[in-house]
């Protein structure tokens, strides 16, 4: 399974996931996720073994409360599924009136 079918499999229960970036477009609070960065991680016998994938999940929301809800639910169905988090940022756009919550994560993959 590729890593965005993996995501949105995982994230089934929350509602308004999308593969991009930030959408103006929306004013419910929705998840928003990408993959940042993929490298091998083993590599033996002339083929790599195992490799990282690093993604960013990102929660818009004019509604503080439920962005934080979200950003709860989402990191723990992501460590369900097995990847690893790696932090959180957090971020208050006042000209949109928007909170915007951050989280990356690892997920290692064998191939």
């Amino acid at each position: 399974m590729n890593i965005p079918d993996l995501i949105y499999k995982t994230l089934e229960t929350v509602p308004l996931v999308f593969q991009s970036w930030y959408r103006k477009d929306l004013e419910d609070t929705h998840v928003i996720f990408q993959q940042i960065e993929e490298k091998p991680l083993y590599y033996t016998e002339g083929s790599y073994v195992e490799v990282e994938h690093i993604v960013q999940i990102d929660v818009f929301g004019k509604n503080e409360q439920e962005v934080y809800e979200i950003k709860e639910l989402v990191k723990e169905l992501m460590e369900v599924a097995e990847f690893d988090w790696l932090g959180t940022q957090y971020e208050h756009i006042e000209e949109l009136s928007y909170y915007h919550v951050g989280h990356k994560f690892k997920y290692s993959e064998e191939l």
